[in-house]
């Protein structure tokens, strides 16, 4: 509980951790547990840049391991709540659910009749990338990340899947839940509401700034050729190569200049 009287349950992982073998691959939802969790503080943020952000970036470390979402309420106690989940902004490249702009202690005080929920998802190379040209390795070939161009929006389709299923407990109303965002966030919204994986799983979306087409048409995304810039910055020659990269290469990778 908050210092203003509103229940914060933070760090709460909706889907396993896409490392290791699930890098670059649709998330898999987590399974249920008895266990007790300790929803004190934020998960990591999603691998970014830290170039490109006009915002103040969060404070928590990066890690690959980031699928966790944010549950906001002004009493738990209280059923049947309409319940908002938010996908942050951010070109789809950065920012995350933990910065200080995208804390719901405040609105959760100020409209304690909605269930707040905010979303981590993989943005960047880790959350859009196509992998369909890259040369196979001896253990990974290109069909095994079919879904790599897409996975920032499986996420947070994934997270849908964990609020429908959870967020009674929290005081939600799972036949009432609107999705809404902000830039990328918007644009999020946007296509969920085509997202055939989705429906069922959100009632409305307050899209703000953002459209469904991602701003660029497949041929500018596939002349940015992601995988070969990131395959250049790291000196890989395989898929093989990118799936042994360590977070730390790949950081390091993001910080070269791109033309």
């Amino acid at each position: 509980k908050l210092d203003n009287g509103v229940y914060a349950y933070l760090g709460i992982p909706f889907a396993k951790p896409p490392v290791g073998p699930l890098r670059w691959k649709a998330p898999v939802d987590v399974e249920d547990c008895q266990d007790n969790f300790k929803a004190t503080q934020f998960g990591k943020r999603p691998l970014q840049s830290l170039l490109g952000s006009d915002e103040a970036p969060s404070t928590v470390p990066m890690s690959e391991d980031c699928l966790c979402l944010n549950v906001w309420t002004a009493d738990p106690n209280i059923k049947g709540k309409p319940v908002m989940v938010y996908f942050h902004g951010g070109a789809y490249g950065w920012e995350s659910a933990s910065d200080e702009l995208y804390d719901f202690r405040h609105m959760a005080k100020e409209n304690p009749d909605i269930v707040f929920v905010s979303a981590e998802y993989r943005v960047n190379a880790l959350g859009y990338i196509d992998l369909s040209r890259v040369p196979d390795g001896k253990v990974y070939k290109a069909a095994d990340f079919k879904d790599s161009t897409q996975l920032g929006i499986l996420d947070n389709i994934s997270a849908l899947r964990w609020v429908n299923r959870n967020i009674e407990a929290f005081g939600g109303d799972k036949g009432n839940i609107t999705v809404w965002g902000e830039s990328a966030g918007g644009g999020i919204s946007s296509i969920l509401m085509i997202a055939r994986q989705a429906k069922g799983l959100f009632q409305r979306a307050i899209p703000m700034s953002g459209a469904a087409n991602l701003t660029i048409t497949r041929q500018q995304y596939e002349r940015m050729d992601q995988a070969g810039a990131l395959m250049e910055a790291t000196g890989c020659k395989d898929l093989d190569g990118l799936m042994a990269l360590t977070e730390e290469q790949i950081l390091e990778a993001f910080k070269q200049p791109t033309e």
